[in-house]
């Protein structure tokens, strides 16, 4: 995200005009240990040796917040609660749009955020489906191709014995010329 900035937030080497970036990761159902926890990492100095002026506008270019939910473990925090029924896949629009309105006092009925909110839960079921569509697509492609890999081995069994069989008559037709050349002699 940084070096996107390069001639359309900077020029060359003004690296004073970079703008920080941040970038939010939100891991879902994350294992009950690390679940409902926030972590920021950034960029900060360490003085190994000397005397430098620190100026964070300098060097304070990046920011990471790693947010993990999982909906079954309590926390405190109003926020992780928050997002944890927002994103929930046990809860029903009804159930979110009740608890958004009731518990964090954030007005659903009115506005865009109730239509945003079900085109959310909407997606959710979108997602939902075409990862099954995916799912079969996949699974009848494997299946076709355990199909081939079968065709392809009982055709070597029929050639196998195929050749077999020319085989045995090529001997039938030996030992009839040798017992022809007994039976002369």
């Amino acid at each position: 995200m940084i070096s996107s900035q390069l001639t359309t937030v900077f020029e060359d080497s003004d690296y004073d005009s970079i703008m920080k970036t941040i970038s939010i990761f939100i891991c879902m159902n994350a294992p009950k240990k690390t679940g409902n926890a926030i972590v920021r990492y950034s960029l900060t100095p360490t003085h190994v040796s000397g005397n430098y002026p620190d100026r964070p506008s300098a060097y304070d270019k990046i920011c990471t917040v790693v947010i993990t939910l999982n909906e079954s473990v309590a926390t405190e925090n109003a926020f992780l609660q928050m997002m944890n029924t927002l994103l929930s896949k046990t809860k029903s629009y009804e159930e979110k749009k009740e608890e958004l309105e009731n518990k964090f006092h954030i007005p659903m009925s009115r506005g865009a955020i109730g239509e945003e909110l079900r085109s959310m839960c909407n997606l959710s079921d979108l997602v939902e489906e075409q990862g099954i569509q995916k799912g079969i697509r996949i699974g009848k492609q494997r299946e076709r191709r355990r199909q081939r890999r079968k065709a392809q081995h009982e055709r070597k069994r029929a050639d196998a014995a195929e050749q077999r069989a020319i085989r045995a008559e090529l001997e039938v037709e030996r030992l009839k010329k040798e017992l022809q050349l007994l039976k002369a002699n």
